[in-house]
């Protein structure tokens, strides 16, 4: 990707949601492809997953700048061929009548925009899409942004950087188990591990922000009943006693 690509990207650092059903979509639709690399992260996984060698970038420095993380999330692909394509149908899933274009620029062929929503001064609902001809980001945060050091973060967001992220998340992160999903409400969680207990369980909407969280009892198998929440996706975040950290994504219908 070119050098005029690694400015504009330290903006990222503000609030993102996936209001945009459309561009939910979008990622739906790619985020399982081979040759896409899929994350959610919230704030206590972003936390675990920094503590990790992430292919020897300082990623604490995006800790200090995102003071109040709620969720990233990014989708990425590089050695493609079609990154000019997915780029403009990612653009049609952007909610440009509810978003402001913070900025775009344009390389040739290579392309970058960032859209954001303002409220009280405060950047909010960012997003950021970049595609080349090898590449394609699509980059969302949900939190603060801290201004301080924020040039120190150039480049940070390189295709093959937030692909290293992204991986890192994976592998620092624990395994459970939703059951039903899809489900009503009414789920069983699992999760086995002999050294460690099953402690919290939390759950995200689309946008980040915690809906419910239940102390669990350190079986384990768990029931427990989330009827009340409306149909959608959600996150749910489970926190064991020894610190680990797991998502895992769970649609509930009515």
């Amino acid at each position: 990707m070119k050098q005029i690509f690694l400015l504009p990207a330290i903006w990222l650092l503000a609030q993102c949601a996936f209001a945009q059903s459309s561009l939910q979509q979008f990622i739906d639709d790619h985020k399982t492809a081979p040759q896409f690399t899929y994350a959610y992260l919230s704030k206590d996984l972003f936390e675990v997953t920094i503590k990790t060698d992430v292919d020897q970038k300082d990623w604490n420095k995006l800790h200090q700048v995102i003071q109040n993380l709620g969720s990233l999330s990014i989708l990425v692909a590089d050695s493609i061929d079609h990154g000019l394509q997915l780029y403009k149908e990612a653009f049609q899933g952007i909610a440009k009548d509810e978003m402001d274009e913070l900025l775009s620029v344009q390389d040739g062929s290579d392309r970058v925009r960032i859209w954001v929503n303002e409220e009280n001064g405060t950047l909010t609902n960012l997003v950021l899409l970049v595609g080349t001809s090898s590449e394609f980001v699509l980059v969302c945060f949900n939190g603060n942004l801290e201004l301080k050091n924020i040039m120190e973060l150039a480049g940070m967001f390189e295709a093959a950087d937030a692909r290293s992220l992204v991986q890192s998340a994976q592998e620092a992160s624990i395994q459970f188990n939703v059951f039903p999903n899809p489900s009503k409400g009414q789920v069983t969680i699992t999760y086995q591990a002999a050294d460690d207990r099953p402690e919290m369980i939390s759950v995200f909407d689309q946008n980040g922000r915690v809906i419910s969280t239940r102390n669990l009892d350190g079986s384990a198998s768990q029931a427990l009943d989330f009827s009340q929440l409306s149909t959608g996706n959600y996150w749910f975040q489970m926190k064991t006693k020894g610190g680990k950290v797991g998502v895992t994504q769970v649609q509930i219908t009515k």
